[in-house]
């Protein structure tokens, strides 16, 4: 689930790797998480954080018990070094026993904040989307962006 959040203009380079880790985030909820259940959901939240700082945050419910992994894995490893070398963020991966929760934090740099008009999820939000993979995420293109889980 999508909650609105503020049209934000991101770089290119922001979108590529914010994409790889929201990939990864969505392919282990579908293969180990709340998406490998019935009922399972997903939210979806970002905000801009006084102009400068983009948060995202990922919350998992509904899925298996989750259980401290016995190794840190490949995707634990891309998602950290993306969100920490690529996007010039932090990270924090909560292993909560109801789902996994996360939130990124990454500089907006010259990305920008648009404050005026409707909120992306909003039913007066009207953009233009490609949908480019199977799993429902889609980067929506000028001449605002912004990346959706339906």
């Amino acid at each position: 689930m999508i909650e609105p959040g503020e049209a934000i203009q991101l770089a290119p380079r922001t979108i590529m790797s914010l994409s790889l880790v929201l990939h990864e985030l969505a392919t282990n909820a579908a293969k180990y998480g709340a998406l490998s259940q019935p009922g399972g959901v997903v939210r979806v939240r970002w905000r801009a954080v006084d102009g400068e700082r983009l948060r995202l945050n990922w919350v998992e419910r509904g899925g298996p018990t989750v259980s401290a992994p016995t190794s840190i894995g490949y995707g634990t490893r891309l998602i950290r070094s993306t969100a920490t070398y690529s996007l010039g963020g932090t990270v924090e991966l909560k292993l909560c026993p109801d789902g996994l929760e996360a939130e990124i934090a990454i500089p907006l740099g010259s990305a920008c904040v648009l404050l005026d008009g409707p909120k992306i999820g909003e039913d007066s939000f009207d953009q233009k989307a490609i949908d480019v993979d199977v799993l429902g995420w889609f980067a929506a293109i000028a001449p605002r962006l912004a990346i959706h889980y339906r």
